[in-house]
């Protein structure tokens, strides 16, 4: 249903009853056809008397509460990356619960009572293998060398 021009003629200069004019704000949101004719039947006189019922802080208001959702939208998105990587995680979980990694795990550990430990950093398994601790400590000490290496001097005065 569209109206005529003469019935957004009388709506702009606010001759139109309560209840017809909800219904043609409404149609306004869903017809491009009924948008053309509404701006056509607006005048400079409805700009210029628009434009002095508007308060002058009008402008700032509106962008306050721009600049407002804008931040209200970064915390949603924060809120939504947050998400995503709980999601990932349980993914990651449910994957290597069915490889059997958790499993191989659960059983491997009794085992490591059992183990002969040769010296402080190796252990020898009961097939014989031989497995190496303390690479995580030499990774460490490395970084931290780099670290230093990177950090400027402090000079004395």
């Amino acid at each position: 249903m569209h109206f005529t021009e003469q019935e957004w003629v009388e709506f702009v200069n606010g001759r139109t009853e309560e209840r017809k004019r909800r219904a043609m704000e409404e149609h306004l949101y869903e017809c491009g056809e009924c948008m053309e004719t509404f701006l056509s039947c607006i005048t400079k006189r409805h700009i210029e008397s628009a434009e002095n019922t508007l308060s002058p802080e009008f402008t700032r208001n509106v962008m306050a509460k721009v600049e407002w959702g804008e931040r209200k939208k970064e915390t949603s998105v924060g809120r939504y990356n947050a998400f995503c990587y709980y999601a990932a995680a349980a993914c990651i979980t449910i994957m290597l619960m069915g490889a059997g990694v958790f499993e191989g795990l659960a059983k491997t550990i009794p085992h490591i009572s059992k183990l002969q430990v040769d010296n402080k950093d190796v252990i020898r398994l009961e097939t014989g293998d031989l497995v190496k601790f303390g690479w995580s400590d030499t990774l460490m000490d490395k970084t931290l060398s780099v670290f230093d290496a990177i950090k400027p001097k402090e000079v004395l005065p």
